[in-house]
C-alpha cells in the first residue's frame, strides 16, 4: 500500500496502488509535447479514481520548484477530463452521449463543451428548431470555413474543403 496525502491540508490520503490511474494524452505541437489536459507543454496531470470512488487530479509541472499537487475533483470535473484525455471507456454512456456531437459519417467525435455553452447551445437549437448537434455541426463549419478564408495560406495546397 502506498498512501498519497492530499494537497488541501485535510489529512486526507488515497492508496495509490488500489486506485485507477488515466494518464493525460499529449499531441506533437511541431516544437513539443503539449498536454491535452492543460494545453501547455511543461505542465502535467493525470487522474485517479480512488477504491472509494473519489476523483484525484495529480498536477505538477518539469519546471523545478512548482510543487507537485493532489487535489480531489468533482465527478464532472472528472469525465470532462477524461473526455479531453480521450479516455472514453472510463466515462459513462450516458455523460459521454451529453458531450459528443455525431458526424455526417456517422462517426462520433468528442469535443469538450463547458457546461454553460452546453444549455446555450440546448437553447438556441430549440429556438431554431434544430437538434443541438446540427446546431453545433454547422458553427463549427461555418466559423472553421471562415477562418480558413481568412488565412489561405494555411490550405491553399488543399482543395478537399468546400468554403
Amino acid at each position: 500500500m502506498k498512501r498519497i496525502s492530499l494537497s488541501d491540508e485535510s489529512n486526507s490520503w488515497f492508496d495509490v496502488d488500489r486506485a485507477e490511474e488515466y494518464k493525460e494524452a499529449s499531441r506533437w505541437d511541431g516544437n513539443n509535447w503539449r498536454s491535452l489536459a492543460t494545453n501547455r507543454p511543461w505542465y502535467h496531470e493525470h487522474l485517479y479514481k480512488t477504491a472509494g470512488g473519489k476523483w484525484i487530479l495529480n498536477a505538477w509541472s518539469d519546471y523545478e520548484g512548482v510543487l507537485e499537487e493532489y487535489t480531489e475533483i468533482r465527478v464532472e470535473e472528472a469525465y470532462d477530463w477524461l473526455i479531453r484525455n480521450e479516455h472514453y471507456d472510463a466515462v459513462p454512456e450516458e455523460q459521454l452521449n451529453a458531450r459528443t456531437v455525431d458526424q455526417k459519417q456517422s462517426s462520433r467525435r468528442a469535443i469538450y463543451v463547458p457546461d454553460a455553452l452546453w444549455d446555450v447551445a440546448r437553447d438556441v437549437a430549440i429556438d431554431q428548431g434544430m437538434k443541438r448537434s446540427e446546431l453545433i455541426n454547422e458553427l463549427l463549419q461555418r466559423h472553421v470555413f471562415t477562418w480558413l478564408r481568412e488565412h489561405p495560406f494555411y490550405y491553399d495546397h488543399n482543395d478537399d474543403y468546400d468554403a
